[in-house]
């Protein structure tokens, strides 16, 4: 009975202590929230920085809620320094818990993010959720065009990402995954590139293609059909387009949806050699024609044989041309110290051989499920 007293008393005691609190209209006001940080490099290696902001204004009376658009630069031989020079022109005191989004330029990622990732992994204020981001063009230009943009950049990049995320053509890197890979044996990761597009009336951002990170630098880059080829080689696909030329018609193409993907992974040692096995398992259906045909079980083994070996040409032709580059994008040595324990060997990507087999399965067209 005492004890049951005492664990009450205990138990009473400690709850005010683990209560955390949300801000209130007082805080908020006092604050200026960063949504995106664009981490930049002069020719001089010094750090800039530029910072998408909302300084919000709530009102308890009223229950309304305000925001206006702040966009800062700060520079110095530190990012902390730089923080410390936006806060000198700041009215508020930034606050980085709301942060959606890390960018680099190309400068940046060039020599090189560990000082930028060792800032955001010491202090507590930096999310490590949001997604990372290499962008290559005139930063000006990405001001210009996030300052008339209706949407804070981080909030946009952020949904962006996820209504993407599964698309075979976009890569999705966020900076816990990031720090998890920079300690694997290969020290390898692939960032989202950002670029500007040409649109109808102006131009927009879109993600396309994918920047090589070894040792928090970048040694190489993924243009599309490449990271369409990556994406299907690590299972991170879901949906997507393939296009294969009408075995009646060869001047016209038939589309293929993706509906579902997957992947089996393997490697195997023999005769001195790794051998990598992928196995790849396609579901589709037929999307689009540009000429007719007729649907019977000849044409369609046609279809699928005519697209099993394009894909697999690609996928060889991708890992060749990294493997000759020295750099190993699918991550072979992580698979062999898990395996073998291997310690990496500086000529190791020399002793793997690809083996790829591609499977694809045409489940129906139209909205009739069993139409073929």
């Amino acid at each position: 009975m005492k004890l049951k007293k005492f664990f009450i008393i205990f138990l009473i005691t400690i709850m005010p202590f683990s209560m955390i609190s949300c801000f209130n209209y007082n805080d908020v006001n006092k604050l200026t929230f960063v949504t995106s940080i664009i981490f930049d490099e002069d020719e001089n290696s010094n750090v800039v920085l530029y910072l998408d902001c909302v300084k919000a204004f709530r009102n308890a009376n009223e229950s309304v809620e305000k925001g206006k658009r702040l966009i800062y630069k700060g520079q110095g031989k530190t990012a902390l320094e730089a923080i410390r020079d936006v806060n000198m022109a700041a009215s508020f005191k930034l606050n980085f818990t709301q942060n959606r989004a890390y960018i680099f330029t190309g400068n940046a990622i060039k020599n090189g993010i560990k000082k930028y990732i060792d800032l955001i992994n010491n202090d507590p204020q930096f999310p490590i959720t949001p997604n990372m981001f290499v962008y290559f063009d005139d930063i000006d230009k990405l001001l210009e065009l996030s300052s008339s943009d209706e949407e804070y950049l981080g909030l946009f990049l952020d949904d962006l990402v996820e209504k993407n995320e599964n698309s075979s053509k976009v890569i999705k890197l966020n900076t816990n995954n990031y720090m998890i890979e920079r300690l694997l044996p290969n020290k390898l990761s692939i960032m989202s590139t950002l670029k500007l597009k040409d649109d109808a009336c102006d131009k927009k951002l879109e993600l396309g293609g994918g920047a090589i990170i070894q040792n928090d630098r970048m040694i190489g880059k993924l243009d599309n059909l490449n990271t369409l080829s990556y994406n299907m080689l690590t299972n991170n696909m879901e949906s997507g387009v393939l296009e294969v030329s009408n075995p009646n018609d060869k001047k016209n193409f038939i589309t293929l949806k993706i509906l579902n993907s997957k992947i089996k992974t393997s490697v195997d040692y023999s005769d001195g050699k790794f051998i990598l096995n992928k196995k790849l398992k396609l579901k589709t259906n037929i999307a689009e024609s540009q000429s007719k045909f007729i649907t019977d079980k000849n044409f369609i083994n046609n279809i699928c044989a005519l697209e099993e070996e394009s894909i697999k040409l690609n996928l060889e032709n991708t890992f060749n041309e990294y493997k000759e580059k020295n750099i190993d994008i699918l991550q072979v040595i992580n698979l062999l110290n898990q395996k073998y324990g291997y310690k990496k060997e500086e000529d190791y990507l020399s002793k793997v051989e690809f083996n790829v087999d591609v499977e694809v399965n045409i489940d129906g067209s139209g909205r009739n499920k069993n139409s073929l």
